[in-house]
């Protein structure tokens, strides 16, 4: 019996290999990331039964084939992870990080280490006074719609909201 997401499982997963390992979450990282290059699994049919059929006995179609842009390295990266036998992909996590990492963006830096969060982009005295304008913002918000505000009652309409189309008084 097989226990798993059938697009992300391994093939001796899909087997039902009763000596399955940790490499099969190698397979699932590969499975993960040729979603992501390419826009869908690396497997598709039309029931499970079918896809994991096509984990055991197909070759997925290459990462560039579907997306050319993608680089080489990043391509066979993710290719070696997708192997059918567990003793041609990387043996364990540890392995595969540096890989991964030497697949870094053209300037050399990791992706992570170039990008700063957007709360981090201004300074703390910056920050702190867009902060205190947006809660200035808010409470003039709620005062100005409290149910018991006088704006309110002046903006909600009513015969004194529009004189124009009082009836005259016969007065």
């Amino acid at each position: 019996m097989a226990l798993g997401t059938p697009a992300y499982m391994a093939p001796e997963q899909a087997a039902a290999d009763p000596h399955a390992d940790h490499r099969c979450d190698i397979y699932a990282v590969g499975a993960l990331g040729y979603e992501m290059l390419t826009g869908r699994p690396p497997f598709t049919g039309a029931t499970p039964r079918h896809v994991l059929a096509a984990q055991v006995t197909e070759a997925p179609e290459p990462v560039t084939k579907r997306r050319a842009m993608v680089p080489p390295a990043l391509a066979a990266l993710v290719m070696r992870c997708l192997e059918k036998s567990p003793a041609d992909r990387w043996q364990s996590a540890e392995d595969l990080l540096p890989e991964l990492e030497a697949t870094a963006t053209p300037s050399g830096v990791p992706a992570l280490e170039r990008t700063r969060p957007p709360w981090r982009v201004a300074s703390w005295p910056v920050r702190t006074l867009a902060i205190g304008a947006v809660l200035v913002a808010l409470a003039a918000i709620a005062t100005v719609w409290h149910p018991g505000s006088v704006l309110l009652e002046r903006l909600r309409p009513g015969p004194m909201s529009r004189p124009w189309q009082c009836s005259p008084s016969t007065t």
